[in-house]
This record gives C-alpha cells, structure tokens and sequence, in this order.
C-alpha cells in the first residue's frame, strides 16, 4: 500500500542525511521553479519499486537514476546552471572545489575492507 502524505505535505527521500538541508533545498527548489518556467514534462507517475527492477527495464522506461558516487554528482552540478545560479555561482564554485578534494582524499585511502581483502590475496 502506497501512502500519500496530507495535502501541502511532500516526502523527499533523495537526500542524503549528511547534506546541507538548506543547499538541498534551494537547489531543489530552484529546480522545480525552472522546470514550471520551462513546462518540462516530468514523465509519467512511477508506483513501482526501482530496487525490484531490473535496469533494463529501468532504462527502457527512459527513467534517469541520480549519481551514485561524489565524483558523478560534482560533474553534474559543474554543468547545472540552475542549481548554481540558486547557490550563487562564487559560492558554487567553491563548493565544487571543496567537493573535488574530498572525492580526491576519499580515493586515496585504503579502507579496512579492502586491506582484509587485498591483504589476504596476496
């Protein structure tokens, strides 16, 4: 059973808990504006579980999925005009650079999990 929050209220499960919930919103918020502004057609209502799909059928629906690492998702806000422009492009800027060097020290380390299992192979 699908529950649909009260009228006036919304659920946004895309974010992720540890964002700025404030640059979140805006960015969301200023997407949503462009996208009246533009009258972009937002496709046809989805009910079914994503999970449980396979991404051929994903793809064949012609449904994005949102980026899956912090490199993906730094490349795409650097060519999201609309969401800059919400941020303020000198803060956006900066906010990129800070993201790239965290990816940056993220792919530098060596987690426990590969060390148990690199360490093990060789």
């Amino acid at each position: 059973m699908i529950r649909i929050p009260a009228p006036g209220r919304f659920e946004i499960r895309v974010v992720d808990g540890a964002a700025n919930p404030y640059l979140a919103f805006a960015g969301m918020i200023a997407a949503g504006l462009d996208g009246i502004k533009q009258k972009t057609d937002p496709g046809q209502l989805n009910l079914d579980n994503l999970y449980e799909l396979p991404s051929e059928q994903v793809a064949a629906r012609k449904i994005e999925v949102l980026p899956e690492t912090l490199d993906e998702a730094v490349n795409a806000m650097t060519k999201d005009s609309v969401v800059k422009g919400a941020l303020g492009n000198d803060y956006a800027e900066l906010y990129l650079k800070v993201k790239r060097e965290e990816w940056l020290a993220h792919n530098r380390m060596v987690s426990s999990a590969e060390r148990d299992h690199y360490l093990a192979i060789y």
